[in-house]
C-alpha cells in the first residue's frame, strides 16, 4: 500500500502542478490577446479553442486535486456533527457513489472515443477526443484516490472503531 501511497502522491504533484501551468497558461495567452488586439488590431485564430481545452484541464485535474486533499469544507462541517456510526456508513456510501459515478464517465469516454477521434475541431482540426481527456484523467485519477482513502479508513476502523473519519483521514492524508 505504501507504494501505491507513493504514486498517488507523485501522480498528485504532477497534476497540480500541470494544472496550474495550465491556468496560468491561459491567462498569459488571453492577455497576449488582448493586448494584440486592442493594440495591434491582430487576433490570433486559436485562442480561444486552446483556452477552453486549457481551462478543461485546469477545472477537472484541478478538482481531482482537492479531491485529493479532502477540501471540502462545507461537507466536512455537517458530516462533523453526525454519529461515528453514521458517518462511517455514509462515508463508504459516497465512496461507492463516488467510484460508480467516475467509472460511468470513465466507460462513456472510452464508448466515445471512436467518434471523438473522427470529429474535429473548427478552428485546429484536432479531434474532439481532446475536449475529453481532462475528464478521463481527473475521474482515472478520483477512482484511485477514492480507492486508496477506502482501504486506509477501513483499515484504520478495524484497528480504533472510536475515530471519526476526518481524524483518521488527517492520519493518512495524500499530498
Amino acid at each position: 500500500m505504501e507504494k501505491f501511497k507513493s504514486a498517488l502522491n507523485i501522480w498528485g504533484y504532477i497534476e497540480r502542478n500541470t494544472a496550474v501551468f495550465a491556468f496560468c497558461a491561459v491567462v498569459m495567452i488571453n492577455i497576449t490577446q488582448i493586448i494584440l488586439r486592442y493594440v495591434f488590431e491582430f487576433s490570433i485564430f486559436w485562442v480561444q479553442e486552446i483556452s477552453q481545452l486549457l481551462m478543461l484541464y485546469a477545472y477537472f485535474v484541478g478538482t481531482s486535486s482537492v479531491f485529493r486533499i479532502r477540501h471540502y469544507v462545507v461537507v466536512e462541517f455537517f458530516f462533523k456533527k453526525m454519529s461515528i456510526s453514521l458517518q462511517k456508513k455514509l462515508y463508504a456510501l459516497a465512496q461507492l457513489l463516488t467510484i460508480i459515478f467516475c467509472s460511468i464517465i470513465v466507460f462513456w469516454i472510452i464508448e466515445e472515443f471512436p467518434r471523438q477521434m473522427t470529429t474535429y475541431s473548427v478552428i485546429l482540426h484536432i479531434p474532439r477526443f481532446f475536449s475529453y481527456l481532462p475528464l478521463l484523467i481527473g475521474s482515472l485519477s478520483i477512482i484511485a484516490i477514492t480507492i486508496y482513502y477506502s482501504i486506509e479508513v477501513w483499515k484504520a476502523c478495524q484497528n480504533d472503531k472510536s475515530k471519526s473519519i476526518s481524524e483518521i483521514e488527517s492520519l493518512i492524508l495524500l499530498s
